[in-house]
């Protein structure tokens, strides 16, 4: 509930229309060894999901359950990397549980490095960045020129939460693109500049409240069917532009990611 906490991220990121709400328990011991969870040097999804939640279901209701968040005290897999199941995870859990449709995260607690340590803002970064999976955010790929010289993998986008850049003082935005997807920006709240014509737009950045006299977003259709998406970036809480910048980013957008 702290002023800069994932809570706060997404209830800003959605115009307050997604409020996490939840309890953090006790460490567990699950009943088998780490080989078993990571065969392979992969994870095991379906194991650790069940051994998690029948450690935790003599004092957790997983009925009114919509999500986890399974922090593990050493790596949960060769990488030793953070994950996000992308979109919701189905799982058997058997007559005592039953069948959970569940957004399932999964953070390792490493050398003070992810989400309990000493560089919580790190930490913050990747768990709202796997929760954005859970949502059925894809990673963003670099974009073209200065930032990703050299760069081919989708942890770059120094613009964007589902890629991997920030310079650490807060959490970086989610674009715009992604929020409208899952019906978070208003009608109110974006434009469509027609081909052949020319218009001056005036844009509210992606964080202000959606109440503004500006909208938000620009969609530019494109002859073959896509479309480029302009926002309106300023450095701030929950939006940490690079090198503090602000101003309009253009890109095509592709939910999928590619």
């Amino acid at each position: 509930t702290a002023t800069d906490s994932l809570t706060n991220f997404y209830k800003t990121s959605s115009y307050n229309q997604y409020i996490m709400t939840g309890t953090a328990n006790d460490w567990k011991t699950l009943p088998s060894g780490k080989s078993t969870y990571q065969p392979g040097g992969s994870i095991a999804w379906s194991k650790i999901v069940k051994d998690a939640i029948q450690a935790h279901k003599g004092t957790v209701n997983f009925s009114n359950v919509d999500g986890i968040i399974i922090v593990t005290n050493d790596c949960a897999d060769s990488l030793c990397a953070a994950y996000g199941y992308l979109g919701k995870f189905n799982w058997d859990g058997g007559t005592d549980v039953g069948i959970k449709n569940i957004r399932v995260s999964l953070l390792p607690d490493v050398n003070d490095f992810w989400c309990c340590g000493t560089l919580s803002t790190r930490g913050l970064s990747v768990a709202a960045h796997e929760l954005g999976h859970n949502l059925t955010f894809d990673h963003t790929p670099p974009p073209p020129g200065v930032w990703s010289i050299g760069v081919t993998d989708a942890y770059h986008d120094p613009w964007s939460a589902l890629s991997g850049g920030y310079d650490g003082e807060s959490l970086t935005g989610l674009i715009m693109g992604q929020r409208d997807s899952i019906g978070w920006v208003s009608t109110a709240n974006k434009v469509t500049i027609l081909r052949g014509t020319s218009n001056t737009i005036t844009l509210d950045t992606n964080n202000e409240v959606q109440s503004g006299p500006n909208p938000q977003m620009a969609f530019v259709p494109l002859s073959d069917g896509t479309k480029y998406i302009l926002e309106a970036r300023k450095d701030g809480l929950f939006d940490d532009t690079p090198l503090d910048n602000e101003g309009i980013i253009i890109y095509k957008f592709f939910p999928n990611g590619n």
